[in-house]
């Protein structure tokens, strides 16, 4: 999907982010977290519109570059600085790391700094296939997603986890203990053959579980009973 989101422009994001938002509310929807690009044509889709949103630039990372020197930590930082608060309070700004395998420790444990130095939430994806789930094991000691995220302090603020499809129970109590809220996103991950939620063993560990769509790139739309 990267390449083709490569040829994609903020006029025709904030084009696509508004009729999404039409989509939400037509639907019920009136507060939901995001991560993309284009961030800040994306922000004033949300403002014009006057839903609640939690915003992240997505970061990905496939280099050994410094954290400081990525484009899209440049963007991330200027979305924080200039719409966190935004409309009211209604527009809030998340520090938002794709995923542990589009990234590497350096960038992901900076991240996870940078969240706790502004205060900002963090939004991540997690464990939504098996094998992003055993890859990470074998790259990283045995350690899972949520092992690996929480070891980097991504946890040590407030978090939404996308997915956790594949989650193992000591991953589930590490995200009961870190208060992190797990988006279970079933119609997505069903369409993808990705696996299903185990929202009610998540429960029963007391995590907070909110659902998902994981957006219409992978979904067929927005409505939650679908």
């Amino acid at each position: 999907i990267f390449p083709r989101e490569d040829r994609l422009d903020g006029r025709a994001v904030k084009a696509a982010a508004t009729l999404a938002i039409a989509e939400a509310l037509r639907f019920g929807t009136t507060s939901v977290s995001d991560m993309y690009y284009f961030c800040d044509d994306m922000a004033r889709a949300v403002l014009e519109s006057g839903v609640k949103n939690n915003l992240g630039r997505g970061i990905t990372c496939f280099t050994d570059q410094p954290l400081e020197e990525l484009a899209s930590f440049r963007e991330c930082r200027s979305l924080f600085e200039c719409y966190h608060g935004a409309g009211g309070g209604k527009l809030l700004v998340d520090v938002s790391l794709h995923a542990e395998y589009t990234s590497n420790p350096m960038i992901a444990g900076g991240l996870a700094d940078y969240a706790k130095k502004i205060d900002a939430g963090m939004h991540v994806h997690v464990s939504e296939t098996k094998s992003e789930h055993e890859e990470c094991k074998a790259r990283h000691g045995g350690m899972t997603p949520v092992q690996y995220l929480n070891h980097l302090g991504l946890f040590d603020v407030r978090t939404t986890a996308a997915h956790c499809v594949w989650v193992e129970e000591r991953d589930m109590d590490i995200l009961a203990e870190k208060q992190v809220t797990a988006a279970s996103c079933p119609i997505s991950n069903l369409k993808l053959a990705s696996g299903v939620c185990n929202a009610p063993a998540l429960l029963e560990k007391g995590v907070n579980v909110a659902l998902g769509t994981d957006s219409v790139a992978s979904n067929n739309s927005l409505d939650f009973t679908e």
